[in-house]
Formats: C-alpha cells, structure tokens, sequence
C-alpha cells in the first residue's frame, strides 16, 4: 500500500507523503485479497467487479447491507476529482480489504441520501452529507478491522483520522467535528481493549 497513504491513511482531502508511515506500519498495510495480480497495473472490468462482490460479501456476513456499486462506478468514484491533488491508484484501493470496505460504504452511504455516482459526486456533494458519508465509512472500516482481529490497522487509522482529520482538515464542517471526535474516542477505547484481552487457544 506504499503509495496510496495520501489519501486513505492521511484522509481523502489532505497530504501526506508515503514515507512518513513507519514499517510496521507498512507491513500492516499489505493487507491483500492473496492473488498476486493485484499488483498488475490494470485491471479489467471482470476484476474490479470481482473485488467488488468480495467486498459486498465481507459487508453482508459483518453486518452492513450494501447497496448495489457496478464497476463504472467505482472506478468513476475511485477516479474523479476530489479536494486536492492525490497520488493514490485504483490499484492501490483493489489492493487492501480495509480500503474496499472503506471505499464501498462511502458510496453506499452518498447512494443512501440520493447522491448520483459518477465521477463528479465528491466535488458536488455538499461537505456535510460528504463528511458525514466518511465518517460512517470509517468507523465501519474501523468495526471491521476490530471484528478481525486486526488492531494495528485499527490504531493506525485511528491515529491518522486524529492527525488529518481532526487536527488538519480545513473542509472538516464544524458541525462533524463532535462526531469525528466522538468516533475518534470510541473505537481509541475499543482498539485498546481489544489489543489487551489474551490470545485464546
């Protein structure tokens, strides 16, 4: 995932540059589907398409029951422009389950509130709804990680959403901030429960 960090571990309207992040952290990032052409520099629909259904079945079985996302739009979601400049890859994203989850709830939440998905939808969604779309795609991301036992993502999202979110996002709403906060807290407690209870056999 070393490439994609501007975006998803430093949120998607601020900067950051991938060597910031340590190695175990990077180690944690590599989190994959286990095929090995997730790093092929283009994908076919067929593909996308199948990282997309992945992604919806990990949803269903945790919980959440995702909308309908065909693969146009996802990749015009994934592709369209956002708050400012941004290196990540569409491979990058297919690359990392927490991402798709990530990826995908965003969407399925603007769909849940009438948003059209295409390539436009983030520089004409009104920040609220957009924010609030975040928000809720990360703490599911979060609640993911926490479900799979994977408390170093959960931290190290956690101590990104602190840093670029609630510290250094100018197009934060002032209006989000107690719920960014709030989720910050609840899933820091959650995370360090979780990295404290003993490995059972």
């Amino acid at each position: 995932m070393s490439g994609f960090l501007h975006r998803y571990l430093a949120h998607r309207t601020q900067s950051a540059h991938p060597t910031d992040i340590e190695s175990k952290d990077r180690r944690c990032l590599n989190a994959s589907f286990g095929d090995n052409d997730i790093w092929d520099d283009e994908f076919t629909s067929s593909e996308i398409e199948a990282r997309i259904r992945k992604t919806k079945a990990a949803l269903k079985e945790f919980g959440y029951d995702p909308f309908d996302v065909t693969t146009e739009e996802f990749y015009d979601y994934m592709t369209g422009p956002i708050f400012s400049d941004d290196p990540t890859t569409l491979r990058d994203v297919l690359g990392n389950e927490y991402i798709m989850i990530h990826e995908l709830v965003e969407i399925c939440e603007l769909k849940k509130i009438g948003r059209k998905i295409d390539k436009n939808v983030i520089m004409e969604t009104p920040k609220i709804p957009y924010y609030t779309a975040h928000l809720n795609a990360m703490e599911t991301e979060l609640k993911y990680a926490l479900y799979k036992g994977d408390t170093l993502w959960a931290k190290i999202r956690l101590r990104q959403h602190k840093e670029s979110v609630l510290d250094d996002d100018p197009n934060l709403p002032e209006e989000l901030r107690p719920m960014a906060q709030e989720l910050y807290e609840k899933y820091r407690k959650l995370a360090k429960q979780a990295s404290e209870q003993p490995m059972t056999s």
